[in-house]
């Protein structure tokens, strides 16, 4: 194996978790408040009413995370699809930022002013986050997507063995016959050891 498929085996580890920690900055962050105000003396705020978090945002960074963690344990071309819906999904979660003026807009119609009163807007941290995490984890799925067949995959343990069935179907010694060894190996591998059709050349 030449060294740049070696070095790009090294990627699985750290381009993953890149993704997973971008997809979930995105749903924290998303969940959070994106502004607050300072409320003047007299102002009216119903309880529960200001709500500027976006669950749009929440929904799409959940998507991007579902993926990463499909790409753990996919392989091949199924891998590769997840690491499109994952980098998709990440994108729209930064673009959900776009929205801040309507999460503030409404936000902001939910307090009752006093005549007068002016209402002081403090902007948080959240939708840099959102960008952040969006970004990073858009970075890794294409990294993902371009580095993904060179990138070590699940075992293959669990698998059924090629070809076990059909040795299984070729054993045409008598079911009495068999240990107790041989016909759990027998329905293991997906044959019914009690079908006499398998031993029956005439079947």
């Amino acid at each position: 194996m030449s060294e740049a498929p070696k070095s790009r085996r090294r990627t699985f580890g750290p381009v993953v978790l890149l993704g997973l920690v971008g997809a979930g900055l995105g749903a924290f962050a998303g969940s959070h408040g994106w502004v607050g105000y300072k409320v003047p003396a007299g102002a009216f705020v119903p309880p529960g009413a200001v709500k500027s978090d976006s669950p749009s945002t929440t929904a799409f960074a959940l998507v991007a995370l579902a993926g990463w963690g499909v790409v753990l344990v996919t392989r091949r071309v199924f891998r590769r699809a997840m690491t499109v819906l994952a980098g998709l999904a990440s994108l729209a979660t930064a673009l959900t930022v776009i929205g801040y003026d309507s999460i503030e807009h409404s936000a902001a119609a939910s307090i009752s002013l006093p005549s007068g009163a002016v209402l002081t807007e403090q902007m948080r941290a959240w939708p840099w986050l959102v960008v952040l995490g969006g970004a990073a984890s858009l970075v890794a799925a294409v990294l993902a997507f371009l580095w993904a067949p060179s990138w070590p995959e699940m075992g293959t343990r669990y698998d059924a063995p090629a070809g076990a069935a059909e040795a299984a179907q070729e054993d045409t010694t008598p079911l009495e016959e068999r240990s107790n060894y041989d016909l759990w190996k027998s329905m293991d591998s997906g044959h019914d050891p009690t079908d006499d059709t398998s031993s029956d050349p005439t079947a």
